[in-house]
């Protein structure tokens, strides 16, 4: 993924923000590059975290919940109105290409 603020390359497992590189724990990367795989679709909760976490993970959406925040901090420009990585109420997040 490239626009003029974020760059997600899968190939090389680099992002960077405005041009400068991001550093992220290995599961931001997974789950970030999970999503961006994905992009424009709305995946549910438990998909997301039996996919990035495991089956063990399904039920634990509060610990998804902290890892977006924490990648919001990361990548968003403005993290409290995201414009990449949305929630859909009680159902999932989406990443959405800008």
């Amino acid at each position: 993924y490239d626009d003029n603020y974020l760059n997600v390359n899968l190939s090389t497992r680099q992002v960077k923000v405005n041009g400068s590189s991001v550093k992220l724990t290995p599961t931001e990367y997974k789950l970030l590059a999970y999503l961006v795989l994905h992009q424009g679709c709305t995946l549910e909760f438990r998909h997301i975290l039996e996919n990035v976490w495991g089956f063990r993970y399904g039920d634990a959406v509060d610990y998804l919940r902290v890892y977006i925040w924490h990648l919001r901090r990361k990548i968003e420009p403005n993290p409290k109105q995201p414009v990449y990585l949305l929630n859909e109420v009680n159902v999932g997040y989406r990443f959405k290409s800008v």
